[in-house]
């Protein structure tokens, strides 16, 4: 077992009832990666003080609790009024205005986030070539930097860099499904 909520499960509910225990292991690795081993301990803490039954806790009562857990570890952004572009009405507003023609296409051609970031800042879509061309160009940039990253040319933190780019892709492939109406 590699991750440890799974570890402390199965210590006090024995191995889950599965058809293939590897590739069960296996998803749920992948479901709690993005958690942290604090995080994942709370959530073992959780789970056993609150699951009812003699049974393995299912899935989502897991899934829930490692949510619960960062919750608890991570206090609530603040919005600090110096920077409204955050504020939630801003990022809604830019969610809405990307769902058009220009916004599919950067979903398509991959600079999708920088125009998010433009409408988010700007309060409006890019008119001009110019300011259309500047957030290609900043897409590009991320591009090859990130690919630097993955091929091992990061340096010291390339592997922090890799995450957060990797982190970064995921947001601009959410930002596609909005842009294309499938997610508000």
């Amino acid at each position: 077992m590699a991750n440890r909520l799974m570890t402390r499960m199965c210590l006090m509910y024995g191995p889950p009832e599965t058809h293939d225990d590897q590739a069960w292991f296996a998803e749920m690795d992948r479901l709690v990666k993005s958690y942290s081993d604090r995080e994942l301990d709370r959530a073992a803490d959780l789970v056993l003080r609150s699951h009812r039954g003699r049974g393995f806790p299912s899935v989502s009562e897991m899934l829930t609790a490692c949510e619960d857990a960062r919750e608890q570890f991570s206090p609530p952004p603040r919005i600090d009024p110096a920077y409204p572009e955050w504020s939630k009405a801003r990022i809604a507003e830019a969610d809405r205005l990307i769902q058009c023609d220009m916004g599919r296409a950067a979903a398509r051609d991959g600079w999708i986030s920088v125009l998010h970031s433009f409408v988010r800042e700007n309060g409006r879509l890019p008119r001009t070539q110019g300011e259309i061309g500047h957030c290609k160009a900043v897409a590009s940039k991320f591009d090859q930097s990130y690919r630097d990253c993955v091929l091992g040319n990061g340096g010291a933190v390339g592997q922090a860099l890799e995450r957060l780019g990797a982190s970064m892709m995921e947001r601009r492939e959410e930002l596609a499904r909005i842009a294309f109406g499938e997610t508000a």
